[in-house]
């Protein structure tokens, strides 16, 4: 499959385009490092992960680099998946920068985890709209949550999947114990 337009929208254009411009359809999709297809009736439940102030935090990111990934907060993340059986989406911007996710998988590949796709990045629109165009595209979603420490990924109707983390601690089992009770309701 060819790679697909750069599309760049303004918030008032946006209500229009997730009411039908697109294909309500699962498509191949490029993310990482290799071609990932999956069909409408595998998925069921998503989370949205950011990394930043989730996978890490202020401490460990001043202690280890940029490019720190908490085995400990993997291990939280890793419960969450074990006790849903959700999918990760990447919805952080490490998934803009092909090394970034390539550290992702291997520190979810550590854990036995990996992601299934990313959203895709609309410059310069909030990681909201990016998680309710990958939602549009993929309408077997029945539940859903945002993990992110910015507040702008729980705007636009996304209010009651969204739970924030704190940059200064990152993903907590209080968090962790919240998802897994709102997937699995």
């Amino acid at each position: 499959m060819g790679s697909s337009p750069t599309f760049i929208f303004t918030k008032w254009k946006i209500s229009e385009w997730l009411a039908g411009t697109l294909e309500r359809c699962c498509v191949e999709r490029r993310c990482g490092f290799e071609s990932r297809v999956f069909r409408c009736e595998d998925i069921m439940k998503i989370i949205f992960c950011d990394v930043d102030g989730v996978l890490n935090n202020a401490n460990l990111l001043r202690e280890g680099g940029i490019d720190t990934i908490a085995d400990s907060l993997l291990a939280i993340l890793k419960k969450i998946i074990i006790s849903t059986d959700a999918k990760i989406v990447l919805s952080s911007t490490w998934r803009i920068n092909p090394d970034n996710r390539r550290l992702v998988r291997e520190a979810f590949a550590r854990h036995d985890m990996d992601f299934i796709d990313c959203t895709v990045d609309l410059w310069r629109e909030d990681r909201s709209i990016e998680i309710l165009e990958w939602l549009h595209r993929n309408p077997q979603v029945e539940k859903f949550a945002v993990l992110d420490d910015d507040p702008d990924a729980g705007t636009n109707g996304l209010h009651d999947s969204f739970f924030k983390t704190s940059f200064d601690v990152g993903l907590t089992e209080d968090i962790a114990n919240k998802i897994i009770l709102h997937l699995n309701i």
